[in-house]
């Protein structure tokens, strides 16, 4: 098999306190030989600073644009607040890099349509953060499934840990706001629809 060297990845979102860059793509990136954190990018030189420092990265940045334009990124990773992500995905395209942004990847279908397009233009991998379909539980399941033949119907039951308590942490507030497009229809019922899909098939109908 042919050798190549490491993609070298500039993560925008790398809160270095938490939130899913710092808690599932770092360590993600690290556990790779294939990918190498070279970038790390927040709103702030603090936290930016102190993300680099703590995640080992070469370069901090508060500019999506000048990240994205570094000779040393390859990939750009966008794990931020649903709303800012058609401005970091159109950076990223802009400066002919790969991208991979967390879904929902948009607010709306037509911004989405547009980032497609988009990245296709620019001739790069653009990926959208379904990763469910990767767990090794569900590529047990579709290999059992596929054996025993094609499903017609299928009924889905989905739980979500949050919602249950009388406060609401202030960083998780935004998605309470269906304007953000970060609701619970919008992050689990994308995540379950596309798992629906890989393991079953196209959907035909929702009844």
């Amino acid at each position: 098999m042919e050798q190549h060297d490491p993609f070298r990845v500039g993560l925008l979102g790398a809160n270095p306190e938490r939130g899913w860059g710092a808690t599932a793509h770092v360590p993600a990136i690290a556990a790779s030989p294939d990918f190498v954190l070279t970038a790390v990018g927040t709103t702030r030189p603090d936290s930016a600073e102190a993300a680099r420092q703590r995640f080992g990265a070469r370069h901090a940045f508060t500019d999506a644009h000048a990240l994205a334009a570094h000779p040393e990124v390859d990939l750009v990773v966008v794990s931020v607040k649903v709303p800012a992500h058609v401005e970091l995905v159109t950076a990223a395209l802009d400066a002919r890099k790969h991208v991979y942004c967390e879904w929902p990847l948009t607010q709306t279908a037509a911004e989405a349509d547009a980032l497609a397009a988009a990245a296709d233009r620019a001739g790069v991998h653009a990926v959208v953060g379904l990763q469910a379909r990767f767990s090794p539980a569900v590529q047990a399941a579709r290999e059992a499934i596929g054996r025993l033949g094609t499903a017609r119907s299928a009924t889905v039951f989905s739980s979500r840990g949050k919602g249950g308590a009388r406060e609401v942490p202030a960083w998780t507030a935004y998605t309470y706001d269906s304007a953000n497009g970060a609701g619970m229809v919008e992050v689990s019922g994308g995540h379950v629809l596309d798992l629906v899909e890989h393991l079953l098939g196209p959907i035909r109908a929702i009844g």
